[in-house]
């Protein structure tokens, strides 16, 4: 996505792309992990505030970082490309040994 953006003309020194392990909790845990990434990013530029772009697992904790941590200052528009933000059914076939996968099981009842 990066080359695709800097294509259309937005230039390469404000794409950013932030990559995490995921066997770890896509929300809590990773969120605040995505919160030190944008601090270092609006440092970096001297912006006030970053444009997300998510893509599938990472749209979980990015918008968990946008709903319940500081991200609702940082964050000017954020945008989920893919994401299992309703939740997966998939997410049961890797449930066992992967935290990522636990936390995308769609919530019933809901």
């Amino acid at each position: 996505m990066r080359t695709d953006f800097a294509r259309s003309g937005y230039p390469e020194d404000r794409l950013f792309a932030w990559s995490y392990n995921t066997s770890k909790s896509t929300n809590e845990v990773l969120s605040g992990q995505f919160d030190t990434y944008i601090h270092t990013v609006l440092v970096r530029t001297g912006a006030r505030q970053v444009d997300l772009v998510a893509h599938s697992l990472g749209s979980l904790p990015t918008r968990w970082h946008v709903k319940f941590g500081d991200g609702r200052d940082m964050v000017a528009h954020w945008a989920s490309l893919a994401g299992p933000n309703h939740g997966t059914d998939l997410a049961w076939f890797c449930a066992a040994w992967d935290q990522g996968c636990r936390d995308m099981p769609p919530r019933r009842g809901s």
